[in-house]
């Protein structure tokens, strides 16, 4: 459902929050300013029934528009989570690949490995 787990990450803490600053974000996640809003964006592009808005002096919050179309949202998102696998890490991909490579029994072609752990044919070969 995300795009890459830090938004899932973002998400679930302002859920998880009454209010949260965008000073708190930055330094939980290690990115600027200017990042969490292009992720706050990306939320809200992808959020059905609830959105994420900022209150001035307060910090960000979640505001729910329409709760049966959040809850939703909600479900498909933990049935997703449990069908995908966690690969934020360049040490996830690798574990991800030698696993893979280990347990196979038949040829893997380069293109599916790179594709499966959302990298180029070049930066998998390096």
């Amino acid at each position: 459902m995300f795009s890459y787990k830090r938004l899932e990450d973002i998400f679930n803490y302002i859920r998880s929050n009454e209010y949260t600053s965008i000073a708190k974000l930055t330094s939980l996640f290690k990115v600027s300013d200017r990042t969490i809003r292009s992720d706050i964006n990306n939320l809200n592009d992808v959020l059905q029934g609830a959105s994420i808005q900022l209150k001035r002096r307060t910090g960000y919050y979640l505001q729910i528009h329409n709760k049966q179309e959040f809850n939703a949202f909600l479900n498909t998102i933990s049935k997703r989570e449990s069908d995908t696998k966690d690969l934020d890490s360049s040490q996830d991909r690798m574990r991800y690949i030698l696993t893979t490579l280990l347990y196979s029994h038949d040829y893997i072609p380069t293109e599916d490995l790179s594709d499966a752990v959302f990298v180029s044919k070049n930066t998998f070969s390096n």
